[in-house]
């Protein structure tokens, strides 16, 4: 067992709410009728948390305590709650909700509740994946987010949801705008909540950013919705999925009651772990780490230059061009270097040009990435030339000594 670090004097109250919620019997913590594979003592354990929230945050995050421990127990190394986890789901647009929701709003990683979270995961030496309302600086309105800590605590990505429902969630919460992928001890994870997962162009996408695992968080009641495409989903990108739901009844009786059905989907779409109750459960499977690359070939299949012609291709984004180049070429950080990206598409046919003449004719569109590898250097130096190509998404690296010309209308990200 790791050594347990000292927790924070709020997290140390709330884990008071841990014992009082055990001893009474309030976390129902079974098992998902998961079994352990023989012979995968050295693989890895996948845990989804299905979870019924109650009003008070400090409640939920002590039977979210709970269930941490729980997973620790079964040695698992990755675990998924659900969407808001922490507080209630929106049950409406009254000033008492929307009251509700600013109040419950906070900061990442700032906050009490990130606080508290990164310090179960280092203490567990758990990778911890959970659903809450972020409160925003630019925005007044907060996001529905999802929040990934290693199990060394630290903050490894925030997903703020894209896809938000007609109607409560768009009155109440702001729309992410950015998609990433993101790299863990555990592989390349890749994060949805709820109605996401309706739209499949957002799981291929991180799919083809390197995705081997998409994290569901979710507050839904549609059961026959997912009954089809979450199979789908993980098949079709090769990914594992983890869906980790909601359950039992919306808050102050509105709309039916959260389903449940929190599951470990493997990329041949076959469910290893599902939840048996509709209440809160842990649900996991353990598996061998060769297995997360199961599937793979299935992308490699693909024919993107028959779907660009045919118009059915969704070209790939300023954003997606840019987290291509630095999974690709800075896996590890970017520090010492400075890159810079044209904030239009490049035609098939355009020049790209140093001072001494032309450097590449693209046979295809693309958007062009300047890497400075001495960003302090004067004039002749070190540096690469990157085109990703909107189409394949696949990379060209040219070596060059001389700064492009058109360094002046490229913007640093």
């Amino acid at each position: 067992m790791p050594g347990i670090r000292r927790l924070s004097v709020w997290a140390g109250v709330v884990g008071l709410f841990v014992l009082v919620a055990m001893s009474a019997g309030a976390v129902a913590l079974d098992f998902g009728g998961a079994a352990a594979s023989e012979g995968a003592a050295d693989g890895l354990v996948l845990a989804v948390a299905q979870f019924e929230p109650e009003r008070i945050k400090e409640d939920n995050l002590a039977r979210i305590g709970a269930l941490v421990s729980e997973a620790f127990s079964v040695g698992a190394d990755l675990l998924v709650f659900p969407e808001v986890a922490t507080t209630l789901y929106p049950w409406g647009v009254t000033e008492e909700v929307v009251d509700y929701v600013e109040d419950n709003a906070e900061l990442i990683p700032d906050g009490l509740t990130f606080a508290y979270m990164s310090d179960l995961a280092a203490t567990y030496e758990m990778t911890i994946c959970w659903g809450m309302i972020e409160a925003a600086h630019d925005t007044d309105r907060p996001y529905n987010s999802m929040v990934m800590v290693g199990p060394d605590g630290a903050l490894i990505g925030v997903y703020r949801k894209l896809h938000l429902v007609p109607g409560v969630e768009t009155t109440l919460f702001t729309a992410g705008e950015r998609i990433e992928v993101y790299d863990t001890p555990l592989g390349a994870v890749g994060m949805l909540i709820c109605y996401d997962r309706r739209f499949p162009e957002l799981a291929r996408t991180y799919a083809l950013l390197g995705a081997q695992l998409l994290l569901v968080g979710a507050a839904t009641t549609d059961s026959s919705v997912d009954e089809h495409i979450l199979a789908t989903r993980a098949y079709e990108n090769a990914a594992w999925l983890l869906f980790a739901n909601q359950a039992g009844p919306a808050a102050g009786g509105a709309g039916r009651p959260f389903h449940g059905g929190s599951r470990i989907v493997d990329p041949s779409g076959r469910t290893r772990a599902e939840a048996i109750t509709d209440a809160s459960e842990l649900v996991w499977t353990r598996i061998e780490a060769s297995e997360l690359s199961m599937g793979r070939g299935l992308l490699d299949n693909r024919r993107p230059d028959a779907y660009a012609d045919s118009g059915a291709l969704l070209w790939a984004s300023r954003d997606e061009a840019e987290s291509l180049v630095r999974a690709e070429l800075f896996p590890t950080g970017g520090e010492g270097h400075t890159r810079h990206i044209l904030p239009e598409i490049l035609d098939g046919g355009a020049q790209i040009l140093d001072w001494n003449g032309v450097v590449h004719v693209l046979d295809a569109a693309a958007w062009f990435v300047f890497i400075d590898d001495q960003p302090g250097a004067n004039w002749e130096h070190s540096c690469r030339y990157v085109l990703v190509d909107a189409v394949t998404r696949e990379i060209l690296v040219l070596e060059r000594q001389v700064p492009p010309r058109r360094l002046s209308e490229m913007e640093t990200f």
